[in-house]
Formats: structure tokens, sequence, C-alpha cells
């Protein structure tokens, strides 16, 4: 599950949404946020706790983490739309000429937000009370999220060099499931590159035995 995340740490990923939708954010950006099994440990994510209620110093640590975020994700509800909280940290964000990448559950990019391409919720990962998203759909919506970043020249070495950074820190399978469909985005790889993948593989159990990095390194070996 995510982790609330307040304080003086330092963020990548800025999380707008509205209080009444925290458990949707919650559901639909897990493999984004969590440090264990998602991309939180490489990409620190901000998102307000669901039940806080806005002071002087919690409105401080919201504008200093907008000033130094890389990516900010807004997640378009109706409830987003009659929260002034988020509509100002659009505009803040906008303002500072972030990556913005609406997530549209509902709602379409408006305002400042009109000018940016809206990423829906995929059909199939849609909550309801007869369906769950399975674990697939939902690292394969994170991995689709970090993608369009990378994509983005504001934000494209950042992504990556902190992929690259962490891959000795890779701590559980899934996480390996994650960084490595991003790899394979990355192509081609510089010969450091290279080298730092396969010897994150050769000392690294939570990757060497995932499976998923096999076709990579296969390829990789292959062409020395």
């Amino acid at each position: 599950m995510m982790e609330d995340t307040q304080g003086s740490e330092s963020f990548d990923i800025f999380v707008s949404h509205s209080h009444k939708d925290y458990e949707k954010v919650n559901l639909y950006l897990e493999y984004v946020n969590d440090k264990k099994t998602g991309l939180g440990k490489i990409f620190p994510v901000f998102i307000a706790h669901k039940d806080i209620t806005p002071t002087k110093p919690w409105e401080e640590e919201i504008i200093k983490a907008l000033k130094h975020t890389k990516i900010f994700i807004a997640y378009l509800t109706p409830n987003f739309k009659k929260s002034e909280w988020c509509g100002q940290e659009s505009g803040i964000a906008y303002a500072n000429d972030q990556f913005i990448i609406p997530l549209m559950d509902g709602s379409k990019p408006y305002g400042f937000l009109g000018k940016y391409q809206g990423m829906p919720i995929p059909s199939n990962h849609r909550h309801s009370r007869s369906e769950t998203p399975t674990t697939t759909g939902l690292k394969e919506f994170a991995v689709s999220i970090i993608k369009s970043a990378y994509d983005d020249k504001r934000c494209s070495s950042m992504v990556r060099n902190k992929i690259f950074g962490h891959l000795n820190d890779i701590s559980s399978f899934s996480q390996t499931d994650l960084v490595f469909s991003l790899l394979e985005h990355f192509k081609p790889f510089t010969e450091e590159e290279k080298t730092t993948i396969l010897k994150a593989y050769e000392g690294n159990k939570q990757i060497n035995q995932a499976g998923s990095a096999d076709s990579l390194i296969m390829e990789l070996k292959q062409n020395e």
C-alpha cells in the first residue's frame, strides 16, 4: 500500500488529488509510490494524507514539494475540479513549467491543464464494486507514467540517471519487473550502462532470480 509522505524529504513526483479520491489514488498509483514493490524508492512521491487538514506549516510543505518536484500528476475526477487546493497546486506546477501528467478518471484536463494530453485510467483498471485491477495492469500503468516522463526532455536525464543509479538497490522481484520494463524503453545503451546492468544482474538475487530480467541480459551478453 502507498505510504503517506511529508516532511523534509526531497520528492521527484507530486500527486495532486482530492482527499475524497485518496483510496483510488492509493489503488492506481501503488506501484509508482511503494518503496518496496514499486518505484517510490527511486522516484520519491509526495502525496498528502487523506485526512490532512491544511495548516500554515502544511501549506509550506506543499509549496516546498511543488517547487522541487520534477513530475506533477493531477488525478482528475469531478472531486478534483471542486477542490481549491488542487487548482492552486496545478497553477503552481504550470507556472514552474514542470512535466504535468493529467490522469483522467471521470474528468478531462481543463484550465491550466488543458494544454496537456491526458492519460486515461484504462477501462480494465477502473475501480468498481465488481472489478479489482490486476497486479500486472497496475504495474503496466506505473511503467507507462514513468515512460511518459522519460519521453519529455525536462525529465529524460533525471529518469534515466535515477534508474541506473538504483539498479544495485533493487529489493524485490516486483521492482525488477518495473525497472527492466523501463530499461527496454531506454535502448540503446552506452557501454557503461551495459556494464552496470550486467553487474547488477550478477550481484543481486532480486534481479537474477526474478525472470523478468533474463531476456535483456541474454541480449546484452550476445552482443558483447
